[in-house]
């Protein structure tokens, strides 16, 4: 009786060694991910406009009140999602295509923003516009200007940190429009 309890405490405990042994292989083998941003050879999202179907880019002026824009991730998982002005921010979608109707007369920004599916290594993109129609058609989009939040690597943790533009600056600044005057 106690040779037979012996070899299954045996039995377990090789299980148990396997098991601990697949676990300890996975954790250092994520270092090979190309998606895990403690890889060495990490690449972050990026967002590319894609001005080809779409009828705003940056610095555009339209004449209608709907606005399309389209971006594109550097990989196949890549999510996005995106905002109108101060508007809340879409869910997180594969496709990179964002329609807006119904817009007023003036300067609009829309902010997007891209991920690894799964990942919460985020990027920005900004891209302002004016719209045309009714009175203000004599406003037109003079200069334009965006920041992108990189991510700022320390051991074990992955924060977010302005890297090109002044914190306190107001979006202001970069959508100059001409007095009425």
């Amino acid at each position: 009786m106690r040779r037979v309890l012996r070899n299954r405490v045996s039995l377990i405990l090789a299980g148990v060694s396997v098991l601990s042994a697949l676990l300890l292989m996975e954790c250092f083998s994520g270092r090979n991910n190309p998606l895990d941003p403690l890889n060495p050879d990490y690449v972050a999202p990026q967002i590319t406009i894609d001005t080809s179907g779409a009828n705003v880019g940056r610095e555009d002026t339209i004449s209608t009140d709907s606005a399309t824009i389209i971006v594109t991730g550097n990989r196949e998982v890549s999510v996005f999602r995106a905002r109108i002005d101060s508007s809340d921010w879409s869910q997180w979608q594969t496709s990179g295509i964002f329609g807006y109707g119904s817009l007023t007369s003036g300067k609009h920004i829309v902010t997007i923003e891209s991920k690894y599916d799964g990942w919460d290594d985020v990027v920005s993109d900004l891209v302002g516009f004016v719209v045309q129609n009714g009175t203000n058609s004599s406003k037109t989009l003079t200069a334009f200007s965006f920041c992108v939040l990189s991510p700022v690597r320390h051991p074990g943790i992955v924060s977010f940190g302005m890297t090109q533009c002044d914190k306190a600056t107001s979006l202001e600044k970069y959508l100059p429009l001409p007095n009425d005057s």
